[in-house]
C-alpha cells in the first residue's frame, strides 16, 4: 500500500472557518511549519492522507481541544492539561476505510505559570446567570438568550435555559466544550458531570440558527476551578467587586454582533477550607534510582490513593501501609512500572494514621514515613505539616525553599549496596469550601 500525506487542515468547530496547509510527502525528510489562528472555542485539526495513489481521505490528529486566549484546555470534561499528563488521546474510525482507525496523541510543550491564590478566598460562587445577545441578524432582527447555571462541586453544572427571545424561526443550542451535553430549544435543561476533585474548565458555546441561512455562535460564558476555588480569565476569581466574565465579538468589518455577561448570582461565604487532594512525590538518585508519584483524595472518612507513576531500580514491590493504634494496616502492593495502582483506607472517627511507603522485599526492605492524617474536626481530615499549596511546583518536585512536609532519609534495598538519600514531601492540590 503506497501512503503518502496532502495538505493539513485547521477547521474553527466554532467558526466553521477551514484553513490549509500544504504538507510534503511523509516519503521525504522535509518539514513544513503550519501557523493557524485560533479564535476561542473547540477545533478539529485534520490530515488528507492518499492511499494507493488514488484515495483521498482524512485523518483527524487535533481533537478534543478547545483554545482560550492562546491557551489550550481538553474538552471532555473540561480536564486541564498537567505538567504531570501532558498528552490527551483520541481514536477515530472511518467509514470508508472499514480497517482504518486512526490514533491521535496532542501533548502540551509549554505551559504557562499563573498566579493561583493558595485558598485565602472567604467567598465562593455557586450560582451563574449568562445574558447573550446577537445583533443585528438580516432583517435587522435579533435573539437574546438568558441562562442559569448551578455549581455542585465534584458532582455536576446544571444549565437551564431561562429564555430565549428570537423570532419564531430561530432555534439555539447551548453546549459546555463540546456535543456530548446541549441545552436546546426542545431540552431547556441539561447537566454537565464533573469528575471529583479535579481542576476544570468550561466555555458554554451557544449557536443559533434557522437551519437554511443563519448559523451565529459565540461563548455565553467561562468556568474555571482551581484548587476549590472558581475562575474566570485564567487566575481571576469570582468575588463581589469581580463578579463577571464579559464577551464581546466582532466581525471582519469591526461590528459587533455578540455580546455575553456571565455572572456570579450567589455567592457562598465560607467558615473553614479543607484540602480535599494531596501529592506525594518520592525520589532517590544514585544506585537505588526511585521516583514515585500518586495523588490522595480525602473523602470525608475514605482516603483513595492513585499511583500514577513509580520505577525503582531492580523492579521491586512496593506496599502502602497505615500505622494506627499499634497496629498496621496493609492497603495495597504494586509493581514497578506500574501504572494506575489503586489503594483505598476507610479511616475510623478518632484516630490518626500513620501513612507509610515500604519497598523492597521481605528480606530486605526500607520504610518511608510520608504523613500523619490526623481528625481535627468530625469527618474533616487533615495531613499534618503538609504545604498549602502546590502551585509553586507543578513537576511536583520538592523544594527546600517552601515549609511543608519536605524530608530525607536513607534508602538501602540490597544488601551491600551503598544508601542512598530519599526525599519526599506531600502538598495540598485541591482545596474545597464547606460552610
Amino acid at each position: 500500500m503506497y501512503f503518502d500525506s496532502g495538505w493539513i487542515t485547521y477547521l474553527d468547530a466554532r467558526t466553521g472557518d477551514i484553513h490549509e496547509c500544504i504538507l510534503p510527502s511523509l516519503n521525504k525528510n522535509n518539514t513544513t511549519n503550519c501557523t493557524f489562528v485560533t479564535t476561542d472555542g473547540a477545533a478539529h485539526m485534520i490530515l488528507a492522507l492518499t492511499f494507493n495513489n488514488d484515495t483521498t481521505d482524512e485523518a483527524t490528529v487535533l481533537e478534543g481541544v478547545a483554545f482560550d486566549r492562546g491557551t489550550a484546555f481538553r474538552t471532555i470534561m473540561g480536564r486541564l492539561f498537567d505538567p504531570k499528563w501532558p498528552c490527551g488521546r483520541s481514536q477515530t474510525a472511518d467509514s470508508e476505510l472499514i480497517d482504518y482507525v486512526g490514533k491521535s496523541t496532542v501533548c502540551c510543550s509549554k505551559f504557562e505559570l499563573l498566579s493561583i491564590s493558595d485558598n485565602r478566598i472567604t467567598e465562593t460562587c455557586a450560582e451563574f446567570t449568562s445574558l447573550s445577545t446577537f445583533s443585528p441578524f438580516p432583517g435587522n432582527i435579533s435573539a437574546v438568550l438568558s441562562t442559569e447555571y448551578k455549581l455542585y462541586p465534584n458532582q455536576c453544572i446544571d444549565i437551564r435555559a431561562v429564555s430565549f427571545t428570537a423570532p419564531k424561526s430561530l432555534d439555539y443550542y447551548l453546549q459546555p466544550n463540546e456535543n456530548a451535553v446541549t441545552c436546546s430549544s426542545t431540552a431547556t435543561s441539561c447537566s454537565q458531570q464533573l469528575r471529583a476533585y479535579a481542576d476544570f474548565q468550561f466555555q458554554f458555546s451557544v449557536y443559533v440558527t434557522d437551519f437554511k441561512d443563519i448559523m451565529v455562535n459565540g461563548i455565553a460564558g467561562q468556568l474555571v476551578m482551581r484548587n476549590g476555588q472558581v475562575y474566570h480569565d485564567g487566575d481571576k476569581p469570582f468575588t463581589s467587586t469581580d463578579k463577571c466574565w464579559k464577551q464581546v465579538m466582532k466581525d471582519p468589518t469591526g461590528n459587533t454582533y455578540f455580546t455575553s455577561n456571565f455572572c456570579c448570582k450567589k455567592f457562598i461565604t465560607t467558615s473553614r477550607l479543607t484540602c480535599t487532594q494531596y501529592q506525594i512525590t518520592i525520589s532517590a538518585a544514585g544506585k537505588n534510582r526511585l521516583s514515585l508519584y500518586a495523588r490522595m483524595s480525602l473523602q470525608e472518612n475514605l482516603i483513595v490513593i492513585n499511583v500514577h507513576k513509580y520505577y525503582i531500580h531492580g523492579g521491586l514491590p512496593a506496599v502502602i501501609q497505615a500505622a494506627t493504634s499499634g497496629y498496621s494496616i496493609k492497603l495495597c502492593t504494586f509493581k514497578s512500572d506500574e501504572e494506575g495502582a489503586l489503594c483505598t483506607l476507610k479511616l475510623e472517627t478518632g484516630s490518626t494514621y500513620d501513612l507509610s511507603f515500604i519497598f523492597g522485599t521481605a528480606a530486605h526492605q526500607t520504610s518511608v514515613q510520608v504523613f500523619t492524617l490526623a481528625e481535627t474536626t468530625p469527618l474533616n481530615w487533615t495531613v499534618k505539616d503538609a504545604e498549602k499549596s502546590c502551585s509553586h511546583r507543578p513537576n511536583g518536585t520538592t523544594n527546600s525553599h517552601h515549609h511543608g512536609h519536605i524530608q530525607t532519609e536513607r534508602l538501602n534495598l540490597n544488601p551491600g549496596n551503598v544508601s542512598d538519600i530519599v526525599s519526599h514531601s506531600t502538598c495540598c492540590l485541591s482545596s474545597h469550601h464547606f460552610t
